[in-house]
């Protein structure tokens, strides 16, 4: 609230949704019409006339001088209602001019008897000023019923203005025109952390942030210098336990019947509330902001109705080889970003069974046709009614290579520990077997000596296990170990 803070005039708003805006001299105080225009409602009695004697004139053929009165009075009548008693007066007297003169025969052309004609002028004469008398007291009557209406929907205005002013649901205050709060409400005292006492004594500018001041006052003064009807805005308030209280408030001016600001009066809302959602919405859209430009995997927005891409960021760009520029508003099939339609249809089935898809597996053909495969996730979310589809992917070509670099080493290192494990067991057989063909009592070819020979040829040959194969000392494997064995029994014997 600033000094001098206003809301439309709630009551002239009700009387002008009545019909009954306006000083009463707005009323037809003397007529239907032209009631503030003399010169117009006389003008009106004498084109009534003149086109009533136009009237007359023509029908003289049919009617001669007979009823000479006939088409003068609905004259008379006609100006009485519109234009009021005086200037009804005022057309009877003209038409009793025109008829005496110009269609009542003269008495050198009839016979000198003209008591009827006499007598039928002084009876319109009458008849014209007894409906002058009547429309004047049917317009006095419509008068009384207009500003009895009016006063019955100014009482219900004040009543209606009272109810809502004194609602619990918004603050209500006036303030006069030199900045002292007028009145309040309840509503408006929790808001401001005032009592109604306090603040009668207060300037709204007390309220008001010194930070806030300026920019409040210049809106302030091109309000009063009426260049907009209504003033709305939001501002805060300091309150007297030293917190801020945001609000909205909507400001209009009292006015007197002459259209001259009498007050300033503005209905307040607190919005405090709202004002902490928008800031949480704001850290959270600016987090997300931030993640989604520094991500370095690529991040993507699409429509899910045609795929089109709505937004992307530099990881996107990075990976596939396309500036943002190139790949906003274009769609998956323009681009060919699916290298097997395959891997596409088994997203878009996840998302119409789960509405989301967690590390997928797939291949995307980058810029020049160049195939990167890809891990990745996405998630349908509702933005402003329409789903849209959000997407984070990772290139996983350096994991691939690193995959395939491994299974080859360990193909290499499992041919190696074949070729050293047949290479010990052969050192063993050459190491062992000249002292088995030395030992006494066993001749070349001996069955003793062939048996563990063919024992040799058909075991299958073990797998060598790194470290312990090759810190072992030549001729310690287990055939070795075998002969030897058998070569210590027959010396025995």
């Amino acid at each position: 609230m600033t000094s001098a803070s206003p809301v439309d005039d709630v009551r002239s708003h009700k009387l002008k949704s009545h019909g009954l805006a306006g000083s009463m001299s707005a009323l037809p105080t003397r007529g239907l019409l032209f009631s503030e225009r003399p010169l117009a409602r006389y003008a009106v009695a004498c084109i009534a006339v003149a086109a009533a004697a136009l009237v007359r004139l023509a029908a003289a053929r049919y009617i001669g001088s007979n009823y000479p009165f006939l088409t003068f009075f609905p004259a008379v009548l006609l100006t009485a209602t519109l234009a009021g008693f005086w200037p009804g007066v005022f057309a009877t007297f003209l038409a009793v001019v025109l008829a005496w003169s110009w269609i009542v025969p003269r008495p050198w052309h009839v016979p000198p008897d003209t008591t009827p004609d006499a007598v039928r002028l002084m009876l319109f004469t009458a008849l014209g000023v007894a409906t002058s008398v009547v429309a004047r007291l049917y317009q006095r009557g419509r008068q009384k019923a207009a500003q009895h209406e009016k006063a019955v929907a100014l009482r219900e205005s004040e009543e209606q203005f009272r109810a809502f002013f004194d609602s619990p649901a918004v603050g209500a205050v006036e303030v006069t025109l030199d900045g002292r709060f007028f009145r309040m409400n309840d509503r408006f005292c929790q808001i401001a952390g005032y009592s109604r006492e306090e603040l009668l004594t207060m300037s709204p500018v007390n309220m008001s942030l010194p930070e806030d001041r300026l920019h409040e006052g210049d809106r302030l003064t091109r309000f009063l210098q009426g260049e907009a009807p209504f003033l709305d805005v939001e501002r805060r308030y300091l309150r007297k336990d030293g917190s801020i209280t945001w609000v909205h408030e909507t400001h209009g001016m009292i006015r007197d019947s002459a259209g001259r600001p009498v007050r300033s009066a503005a209905i307040v809302e607190d919005i405090t509330e709202r004002k902490r959602a928008e800031e949480t919405i704001r850290e959270s859209e600016e987090r997300f902001r931030v993640a989604f430009q520094i991500s370095p995997d690529a991040i993507d927005i699409a429509r899910v109705q045609d795929g089109v891409y709505v937004a992307v960021n530099e990881g996107f760009s990075g990976m596939m080889g396309w500036s943002e520029a190139k790949v906003v508003g274009r769609s998956w099939l323009e681009l060919g970003i699916w290298e097997d339609p395959t891997d596409r249809d088994r997203l878009l089935a996840g998302l119409d069974r789960d509405g989301f898809v967690r590390n997928l597996e797939a291949r995307f053909r980058a810029k020049h046709g160049r195939v990167v495969p890809v891990l990745t996730s996405a998630q349908l979310l509702t933005l402003r009614g329409q789903q849209y589809l959000l997407s984070v992917t990772r290139d996983i070509s350096e994991l691939k290579r690193s995959e395939e670099e491994r299974s080859r080493l360990k193909s290499v290192l499992y041919e190696a520990a074949k070729i050293e494990a047949i290479g010990q067991l052969a050192g063993g057989i050459a190491h062992d077997f000249p002292r088995v063909r030395a030992s006494p009592g066993h001749r070349s070819g001996a069955p003793r000596l062939e048996r563990p020979g063919a024992r040799l040829r058909e075991a299958p040959a073990p797998r060598a296990r790194r470290g312990r194969a090759a810190g072992r000392a030549p001729g310690s494997g287990p055939v070795a170990c075998a002969l030897r064995s058998g070569t210590d029994r027959a010396s025995h014997h």
